[in-house]
């Protein structure tokens, strides 16, 4: 049986995410709705004109508001993908527009979180062209005043390289910081620096602990990687009933790879009763979210179909457009 392992050990952009503990990184913050803006291509934001005074205040609450949303999806381990969704809707939804936001930005680097927000727009190319070298400067000069935010994404870039050297060492020199400032998703990353000996000496006990800590700390992949270290038995015992739950967890957290695990302890039987509906349902889930492994199971799975009529009719009573789930798995065919 294929498992989703974590992305750090294989290919670490699908899923990082991307993560709060008990040391919470930030407080959420909710706030009226902002009012539109008013249009300008320029925009001296330091003038003394009130109306443009006024309209940095608007887009200061804003911008605060969304980086608030932003340290939430890194805390609960959403991947890049998912994050920038997740920025994206949540600008729209303010009436706001992400171009807008990405200038008032470049003035207004006096925060670190603000330098960080910034550097993830940089990192991603959002409303911007893509650059992880300037990601990693401004990812670097917070990093460097102990915010975990920017330790942690500062940590991805000496992982794989962008923006600067790859140095594992380094990577696991401030994934250490910014976990004991309370980062989950630095958690989750030390797990795997300790299970797979980057950066420091193999030590599977280590590793296990420090997913159970992102875990705890409300992270997706953390809770993915745990469930992971009790079906194999890293670090811990086998249990197949943890395990489930906590791949049911990650599952319900929107984690993809955690949605495939899931998928096949429903196809298998493992932790709980078989269930090929669900298994499929899961499966189609963990695609939808770009998880290739799932995308051929969607595909071998539907031929059940014909087999078990039963079961078009309970994934239809779940929401799932069959019409549409076979077109997919149509151009998927084209597309191999």
């Amino acid at each position: 049986m294929t498992r989703s392992t974590s992305s750090l050990g294989l290919s670490k952009n699908n899923q990082r995410s991307t993560r709060p503990s008990s040391k919470s990184v930030s407080s959420s913050s909710s706030r009226s709705h902002s009012p539109k803006p008013l249009k300008s291509p320029t925009i001296n934001f330091y003038s003394f004109n009130p109306i443009n005074r006024d309209l940095n205040d608007i887009l200061r609450n804003f911008v605060d508001e969304l980086c608030d949303v932003f340290i939430k999806a890194r805390q609960d381990g959403k991947n890049e993908a998912q994050t920038v969704v997740i920025i994206a809707n949540f600008t729209s939804s303010k009436d706001q527009e992400l171009s807008q936001i990405y200038d008032w930005l470049l003035n207004n680097t006096h925060k670190d979180k603000y330098k960080t927000l910034l550097g993830y727009f940089y990192d991603q190319g959002v409303a911007t062209k893509r650059n992880q070298r300037k990601a990693y400067c401004l990812y670097l000069s917070a990093a460097k005043k102990g915010y975990p935010i920017a330790e942690d994404l500062l940590g991805d870039c000496y992982y794989s390289g962008q923006g600067t050297t790859r140095d594992r060492d380094m990577a696991f020199e401030w994934y250490q910081k910014a976990a004991n400032n309370g980062s989950t998703g630095s958690q989750f990353s030390l797990g795997i620096c300790y299970a797979f000996g980057e950066g420091t000496s193999k030590d599977v006990n280590k590793a296990f602990q420090c997913y159970k800590k992102s875990a705890n700390g409300g992270n997706a992949s953390g809770m993915n990687e745990l469930g992971y270290c009790y079906e194999v038995g890293i670090g811990t015992r086998k249990d197949n009933r943890k395990a489930f739950l906590l791949f049911e967890q990650a599952a319900k957290g929107g984690n993809p790879p955690g949605q495939h695990n899931l998928a096949s302890c429903y196809e298998e039987g493992k932790g709980t009763e078989e269930d090929l509906d669900k298994a499929i349902y899961w499966y189609k889930m963990s695609a939808d979210n770009g998880h290739e492994v799932a995308k051929q199971r969607v595909q071998s799975l539907l031929n059940l179909i014909s087999y078990h009529p039963h079961i078009e009719d309970s994934l239809s009573s779940k929401g799932v457009d069959m019409n549409l789930l076979n077109n997919q798995i149509g151009e998927l065919n084209l597309n191999a």
